[in-house]
């Protein structure tokens, strides 16, 4: 099993909340530790996040691939994609 490097401060409490950067409009905004989801208020998107510790989290995938890729479509025709 791995060690965890963590350290301690970092796993101790919540920090403020951590900017994000939308992989589909890219607007930034802000999520919370340890919120698995987060919705882009710019685009309406919503996104898993993955976080290494309280401070630093990222984007890994959207929360329905079906939806994201019909969006996406829709903005690459001209359409606003929502």
């Amino acid at each position: 099993m791995a060690r965890d490097y963590t350290p301690k401060h970092a796993k101790v409490g919540a920090v403020g909340p951590v900017a994000l950067r939308c992989k589909a409009c890219t607007a930034r905004f802000e999520a919370t530790h340890p919120a698995a989801t987060a919705v882009c208020p710019g685009c309406g998107e919503a996104w898993r996040i993955r976080w290494f510790t309280p401070d630093s989290g990222m984007i890994i995938a959207p929360l329905d691939w079906t939806d994201y890729q019909a969006r996406a479509r829709s903005r690459a025709t001209g359409g606003s994609g929502q």
